[in-house]
């Protein structure tokens, strides 16, 4: 979790991993630091999984958590179902966060220690007990957690032609199409800013960070709008980064005010705003909790601007992407662009933010869409939870996962 850099261990935890050979899987809060090119990226875990689907944490024999607090955003709403099978040892320098009656997942040891001082001693073991001899064991282990990864990413190929997202015979920009594309192409060194809501699930699913980079966010209180201010204040403590902000439209909206504060600091940062038309987390939580029954989450009671005409008003340079075919030239001329801009990308309404838990008590291995049974249970190494065995499938929602298919239910 993000503690390992608030506590200076990041290196410590990577080395870590590599001498062991053990798969290792970031938060949301810590995506710069076991990043997508690590050797022994596990994948993403939690409700919105993405890559891997969250196999790698639930077959395992032990977890070790460090530096993050377990929250329901990882467990899911069945907390026994966590880990089952797996010791859980924790480590944090909070000892709130250690006492067993405030803790959402019971752990098994609890440790209070500065994550610095912790990752010191384990390193210092592991260099003296890996050996040749049972070096292949883990290796095994971590394989395996690759092969998941990189079998269930949440970004498939199709997702990049032409003409794939399409609703009433109208084109629109795939948000993982968009996000890989624009992960693969920033510098090295350059600084993300993710807002929060449906946006944090895309750029959790599709973003792959390179060590070098930086990614920042505001996950301990999700303050919608967060992230356009938060890439002003890191572009300007560090003018020599590339910084972009990636932000839905309904929290642009909330702070539409500080485009004034680019022009006026000249502050070089790019804004793309995956522009949906509504609340798209809210409505896909109302669509699957609320039998369908949505409110003030769009069209209805909820309506955003035109962002290019409200940007150039400003006079800020302004871009649009209307769909897939123009992902790649656009972002290039945005990243080349000197000075701040501000880039529409048209995305439809209709999104399911998958693979996710369908249902908060769902075993967080399970994710819709859910794989055949058989398939599903080819890569459970532990027990399938009890009753679970054949998940109701929605009826709000269909989606054909392999061919990329999407199709919306008609709402009265």
């Amino acid at each position: 979790g993000g503690g390992v850099r608030i506590g200076g261990a990041v290196e410590l935890i990577r080395e870590i991993s590599k001498i062991g050979s053990l798969p290792a899987f970031p938060t949301w809060n810590a995506l710069d630091i076991i990043t997508s090119d690590f050797e022994n990226y596990g994948g993403r875990i939690g409700t919105y999984g993405g890559a891997g689907r969250n196999f790698g944490i639930q077959n395992s024999d032990l977890i070790l958590a460090v530096g993050s607090r377990i929250s329901g955003r990882i467990t899911g709403g069945n907390i026994h179902t966590f880990g089952r099978e797996a010791k859980k040892y924790v480590v944090d320098v909070d000892r709130a966060l250690l006492q067993p009656k405030l803790q959402q997942v019971p752990f098994d040891v609890n440790i209070f220690c500065d994550v610095k001082i912790f990752a010191k001693k384990v390193l210092l073991r592991l260099q003296e007990e890996v050996t040749a001899e049972n070096f292949p064991k883990y290796k095994e282990w971590n394989d395996q957690c690759r092969d998941w990864r990189i079998r269930f990413d949440p970004v498939r190929k199709e997702m990049f032609d032409s003409g794939s997202y399409k609703f009433e015979g109208k084109e629109y920009t795939h948000p993982y199409a968009f996000t890989r594309r624009l992960s693969e192409k920033m510098d090295d060194n350059s600084i993300l800013v993710c807002d929060l809501g449906g946006t944090s699930v895309v750029v959790g699913h599709a973003f792959e960070t390179r060590f070098g980079q930086s990614y920042l966010t505001n996950n301990g209180n999700a303050p919608m709008g967060f992230s356009m201010c938060g890439a002003m204040g890191a572009w300007m403590a560090d003018p020599s980064r590339q910084a972009v902000a990636i932000i839905g439209d309904g929290g642009m909206i909330l702070n539409i005010q500080e485009l004034q504060t680019l022009i006026n600091y000249k502050i070089n940062i790019k804004i793309f705003i995956l522009n949906n038309h509504i609340y798209g987390i809210t409505k896909a939580f109302q669509e699957t909790n609320f039998d369908g029954r949505c409110e003030a989450c769009g069209p209805a009671g909820y309506n955003p601007p035109n962002f290019v005409k409200v940007a150039e008003g400003f006079g800020i340079k302004t871009f649009s992407i209307e769909n897939n075919t123009q992902i790649d030239q656009v972002i290039d001329q945005i990243l080349a662009h000197d000075g701040p801009a501000v880039c529409d990308v048209n995305n439809h309404e209709y999104h399911t933010y998958e693979p996710r838990i369908f249902g908060w008590n769902t075993p967080i291995e399970d994710m819709y869409p859910y794989l055949p049974r058989d398939e599903f249970l080819k890569n459970m190494l532990i027990q399938p939870v009890e009753g679970w065995e054949e998940p109701a499938m929605p009826d709000v929602v269909n989606v054909n996962s392999q061919a990329g298919d999407m199709a919306t239910k008609t709402m009265e």
